[in-house]
């Protein structure tokens, strides 16, 4: 049977998932697709970082920011 916690319900056989910033339940269908999501977002996050490292990255968006911010 389904339980509220926190105000988060959580039903049978969800996944628990949690870390020091909250807790996430994550219905059993659907997991696969949301693996291949945070993968896809971690190695995308990794090839940031690469470029960041390398010189590589386009920071022209925070210029771009920074200029509005200062005006």
């Amino acid at each position: 049977m389904p339980v509220s916690v926190g105000g988060m319900v959580v039903n049978p056989g969800d996944i628990l998932v949690g870390d020091q910033d909250g807790l996430l339940a994550i219905p059993q269908e659907g997991v696969e697709q949301l693996i291949e999501k945070a993968r896809a977002l971690l190695e995308a996050e990794a090839e940031t970082m690469r470029a960041m490292k390398e010189g590589r990255w386009n920071r022209a968006f925070i210029d771009a920011l920074e200029a509005r911010c200062n005006n």
